[in-house]
């Protein structure tokens, strides 16, 4: 019961330094490449956005008609 007290107190402390951690770095400037749906390139940096929740590049999703399509 004390391991998972502590495993939880560890995350809830890292999850509220996470933001301030953000805060602090460095902006990524330059010309932005499309990588997918919520995922872009910087300079060789790779940056995946936030709270985004698209369709990947291969993703297949049914329709109504429960027929597969390509949604990526």
């Amino acid at each position: 019961m004390r391991a998972r007290f502590s495993s939880v107190l560890l995350t809830a402390f890292a999850l509220a330094l996470a933001p301030i951690v953000a805060a602090f770095a460095e902006p990524i400037t330059g010309r932005a490449t499309i990588i997918d749906g919520d995922m872009l390139e910087i300079r060789g940096e790779r940056i995946l956005m936030q709270d985004v929740d698209a369709p990947e590049g291969k993703q297949l999703c049914r329709g109504g008609d429960c027929q597969l399509y390509r949604c990526g």
